[in-house]
């Protein structure tokens, strides 16, 4: 039986990452926001090369 007593619901909020190329600046996301509530799913689509796999290591903490 799963229980919510000692759940956590994760927030995020005005995301922005940018990479250089080129030596210049390019904005990847650009003010993301959204939260995924206790025993809920998030599913994050879009078209290739729009900053997917990009969000999904800022959340992780795998960005520099």
């Amino acid at each position: 039986m799963f229980s919510h007593d000692n759940t956590v619901r994760l927030d995020f909020k005005d995301i922005c990452f940018d990479v250089d190329v080129k030596g210049k600046k390019k904005r990847i996301l650009n003010n993301i926001s959204g939260y995924v509530n206790p025993g809920e799913i998030l599913y994050i689509m879009g078209p290739s090369g729009g900053g997917k796999t990009t969000l999904l290591d800022f959340l992780c903490n795998r960005t520099k």
